[in-house]
């Protein structure tokens, strides 16, 4: 009697519903303690991100390298509102990441939609407000302009190489050069 009891218990378990809200909280916890590892484990193989307008990566090696970016650039998400329709959660998140820091931004408000299959994470697509986006382009701008002109090589190499760990690093490099000549 007790094996088919088990067997029903894992049974009616592995069939009830998953709380998705509940995942991204796993997730933006995963995010903000640096644990890849246990982040890829919430995400589809094929996953598809689309980190803001212009980009968008394709499988968990494309999700690693902006895992790993932000753990460079030690991100820090908080969120503010999370709502869950059907198989998508729609977070509103603030962002504090060193980088911003650097730049002279303290956070940035942003809207993860997280877009489920099954129990993983098939899409994630990040959408910033027209102000947001005007903050980080006003304080973004002038740092480019500088790291071209002081540094033409590694801007160019850290604009080519996209989300990485190497990026992030050379990103941080050059802003926190640019900060310290600057003001």
């Amino acid at each position: 009697m007790l094996p088919i009891l088990l067997i029903l218990i894992v049974s009616f378990t592995s069939c009830s519903k998953p709380n998705l809200g509940d995942i991204v909280r796993e997730v933006i916890k995963a995010t903000n303690n640096d644990d890849i590892k246990k982040n890829q484990t919430f995400f589809a193989d094929d996953i598809v991100l689309e980190p803001d307008a212009n980009t968008k990566l394709s499988g968990k090696d494309q999700l690693r390298n902006l895992m790993e970016w932000d753990v460079v650039n030690n991100a820090r998400l908080t969120i503010k509102d999370l709502k869950v329709e059907g198989n998508t959660v729609i977070v509103n998140l603030t962002e504090k990441d060193e980088g911003w820091r650097l730049l002279g931004i303290e956070e940035l408000p942003f809207t993860a939609t997280y877009e489920f299959q099954g129990r993983l994470i098939g899409k994630v697509k990040l959408e910033f407000t027209p102000e947001s986006w005007k903050i980080f382009e006003d304080k973004f701008r002038p740092f480019a302009e500088w790291a071209r002109q002081e540094h033409p090589q590694e801007y160019d190499k850290m604009a080519k190489g996209g989300y990485s760990a190497e990026s992030a690093k050379l990103y941080l490099s050059l802003a926190k050069e640019w900060r310290d000549k600057t003001q």
